[in-house]
């Protein structure tokens, strides 16, 4: 029975971008999934499904519909990339609003809904071997099921890169436009970390070459943690 790797998440997992300028800096045969098939070569069968701008919900629902007639009885490993709980929200990148029921004009209420709603996609996948990492947003603490296993909580933050916690990088508006009723001192806390994040990426163009995605080709550590799980497994 042939290992198949499906490589998940959004635009950190993707294998090539939409415009002629990314793909200047992030070269298709360097993504996550051509790595990883060089390096497991014919033992595995590595797909790439992750999409930009994607949220934890659309992914979870293409997974679904792309593994419900598994016929043959793959080994199935799915290696998602976490991105922002706030696109769980959904965000209207030109408007700036959210419009999703669940969303309240306070950060933290909106926080606690949309990883109530990530705590729901990951319950529907228990029955699949998963391995998480973060990319775009650290990892959250959810109860994830016996066979999902989270390899790398913060990429970035492990290669001794600032932190991705605060879920609402992909929103470039101060907080309080976001959520209006949020505490003023806990909007001012998660602005500065949102500008220190990605006025670091900016300052370092090797890792971070469009200013806010990290080089492929820094991706060896996460490479060999995942090629480690899936010949283990």
């Amino acid at each position: 029975m042939k290992h198949t790797i499906i490589v998940a998440g959004d635009s950190w997992s993707i294998d090539t971008y939409h415009t002629a300028r990314n793909l200047e800096f992030y070269p298709p045969q360097q993504s996550l999934a051509h790595q990883l098939q060089r390096r497991l070569g014919n033992r595995v069968t590595v797909a790439s499904w992750a999409q930009q701008g994607s949220n934890l919900t659309a992914q979870t629902k293409r997974l679904l519909q792309g593994i419900e007639h598994d016929e043959q009885h793959l080994q199935i490993t799915v290696v998602m990339g976490w991105t922002d709980w706030s696109r769980e929200l959904n965000g209207n990148v030109h408007t700036w609003r959210f419009e999703h029921s669940e969303y309240s004009q306070d950060y933290a209420e909106s926080r606690a809904s949309a990883l109530k709603i990530q705590q729901q996609c990951v319950n529907s996948l228990s029955d699949v071997h998963m391995l998480h990492w973060g990319g775009h947003s650290h990892v959250p603490q959810l109860k994830f099921p016996t066979n999902h296993t989270v390899i790398e909580p913060d990429y970035c933050a492990s290669l001794g890169h600032p932190p991705s916690t605060t879920g609402t990088l992909t929103y470039y508006k101060p907080t309080l436009e976001l959520f209006p009723a949020t505490d003023p001192g806990l909007a001012k806390r998660i602005d500065k970390q949102n500008a220190r994040v990605r006025k670091y990426r900016h300052r370092h163009p090797r890792e971070y070459p469009d200013g806010g995605h990290l080089a492929w080709d820094r991706y060896d550590k996460l490479v060999n943690t995942i090629c480690k799980h899936c010949t283990e497994s």
